[in-house]
């Protein structure tokens, strides 16, 4: 239980750091990000303007709570619970036919879709299944190859969330007429 924990608490920590890094990198992206929740519909009017600040301090918690291990059960589920809200708050916007752009991980212009429903949707299952993981771990034996396996594996996790949308492209783009057989 141990490892598949450790899989999970790497995972979160690398979606929500890279996350909030994307935002305040520099003044300018951070300015952009909060213009864009600004404008979203979604969000009931008075919570618009502090969203930014919050959503950014949340990656932060995530991100520092998941890395300690008396914390990380705790930092999970608040990645559990932010993913889901994500994930909902997508699904209402493509319902609303919104145009709106993803801008988790920086500026994007690819509008938001079910790959974006999906992201969340499995980021938070598998938050949900690290804190279960990490409750129960214990205090095992610590072996160096295992612990760099699953770092690893949850390095891929992070970086196949992360990069949904070009990930998406790839299946979705049509073929152009000099790559057709």
């Amino acid at each position: 239980m141990f490892y598949l924990a450790l899989a999970c608490r790497c995972m979160a920590g690398v979606v929500f750091a890279a996350a909030a890094i994307s935002k305040v990198r520099n003044v300018t992206a951070y300015r952009a990000f909060a213009a864009w929740l600004a404008g979203l519909e979604v969000l009931p009017a008075p919570v618009r303007r502090p969203a930014a600040p919050v959503l950014i301090a949340v990656e932060v918690a995530v991100t520092v709570t998941v890395a300690l291990p008396p914390t990380a059960p705790a930092g999970l589920l608040l990645a559990a619970v932010t993913l889901a809200i994500f994930a909902v708050g997508a699904a209402v916007m493509i319902g609303r036919d919104s145009t709106e752009s993803c801008q988790c991980f920086g500026a994007s212009s690819t509008p938001l879709g079910p790959p974006h429903v999906i992201r969340n949707a499995l980021g938070c299952a598998l938050a949900v299944g690290g804190a279960v993981f990490a409750a129960d771990a214990g205090h095992p034996a610590i072996h160096p190859f295992p612990v760099i396996l699953s770092a690893g594996c949850g390095l891929v996790l992070a970086l196949l969330l992360i990069f949904t949308d070009d990930i998406a492209a790839l299946f979705t783009a049509p073929l152009s007429k000099e790559a057709r057989p």
